[in-house]
């Protein structure tokens, strides 16, 4: 997203871009974006100084990572930008730092950058379908979410149920009265 930096003028104006995700070179492994990247939001240049702020929202196919199945996640993020503009020449030399920018006072403001990485933070790392998702089955593969199966699941047995057979056995021991030796001490004071 580019934006000839000549054309922002002193004040509050609104401001809408709109880019394809391939301009924007964002790419999410076997994720798919259905809809362009659109910016909406407000410049405010005050002399040499000037701040871009708004929201990004884009969409994406992604597929579930508990039943599989391929569902559109909504991205929709604020951006904020602080830019600085330095020297006069007509440069598309663009020196990023975090949100604060420096730019060439006549050159092209490349918002892609900034805005992609934005994006990037948004995307799920593992994409669920619902919340309560119930995924497949692991012994048959059918959808949980569908329906119920007849197959039985076995627990694998834990790394702790040996503790938990010891504090059992501790819990009798104390209902007994059997709780071994005392932790509280008798101290004689010497006077």
């Amino acid at each position: 997203m580019l934006r000839e930096i000549v054309n922002i003028k002193e004040g509050i104006h609104d401001f809408c871009a709109t880019s394809t995700p391939g301009e924007m070179e964002l790419d999410y492994g076997n994720g798919l974006f259905t809809e362009p990247v659109i910016f909406k939001g407000t410049e405010n240049r005050k002399g040499d100084d000037i701040i871009i702020k708004g929201v990004v929202k884009t969409e994406i196919l992604v597929n579930c990572v508990r039943c599989l199945k391929d569902f559109r996640y909504s991205l929709c993020t604020k951006i904020q930008l602080y830019v600085k503009l330095v020297g006069g020449g007509s440069s598309c030399t663009v020196v990023w730092q975090d949100d604060y920018v420096r730019a060439q006072a006549y050159g092209t403001l490349d918002l892609s950058p900034r805005i992609r990485d934005a994006l990037i933070i948004e995307l799920p790392l593992k994409p669920l379908c619902s919340d309560d998702c119930r995924g497949l089955c692991p012994v048959c593969g059918m959808d949980l979410n569908k329906g119920t199966c007849n197959c039985t699941v076995k627990e694998p047995s834990s790394v702790w149920n040996t503790l938990e057979d010891l504090k059992g056995k501790n819990t009798a021991l104390k209902k007994e009265g059997k709780n071994g030796p005392s932790k509280e001490k008798n101290i004689k004071i010497a006077g």
